[in-house]
């Protein structure tokens, strides 16, 4: 079980989420927007601790990072903003690995992309995203 997402009246795209992989996923944006030291599932979790309220509202990536995690939906206008946002951000993850092998990372740019490409053609196409 996890969170995947649909456009409108469309059942089913390629991106998935687990629950705990997408609110990982959300820490990685955080942490690359300026929050420091914050990870999900400890002590530092930017929504147990409310550090989320310490992003801007007006910071292009907050919609996501402010939405639930597990239902609901995002207007078309937000996921352009958001998806154009994820399209400059994730290139800089890509960077990270050429470190060395890190599958959570790789997964975060694999889903992340796909995030990207369907919240750009909701904004295109005028559809809202859902979140199932």
């Amino acid at each position: 079980m996890g969170l995947s997402f649909g456009i409108q009246k469309v059942e089913d795209t390629d991106v998935r989420f687990s629950y705990s992989g997408f609110h990982d996923f959300r820490h990685r944006i955080a942490r690359s927007i300026g929050l420091k030291d914050v990870y999900g599932g400890t002590e530092t979790d930017i929504y147990e601790t409310g550090r989320v309220n310490e992003i801007e509202s007006s910071h292009p990536v907050f919609p996501l990072l402010d939405h639930s995690d597990s239902d609901g939906d995002m207007g078309p206008d937000d996921c352009g903003i958001v998806g154009a946002y994820l399209k400059v951000l994730i290139p800089e993850w890509e960077k990270e690995l050429e470190d060395g092998f890190d599958l959570d990372l790789e997964s975060d740019i694999e889903m992340g992309k796909r995030l990207a490409e369907v919240m750009m053609q909701c904004y295109e196409k005028g559809e809202t995203l859902l979140f199932l």
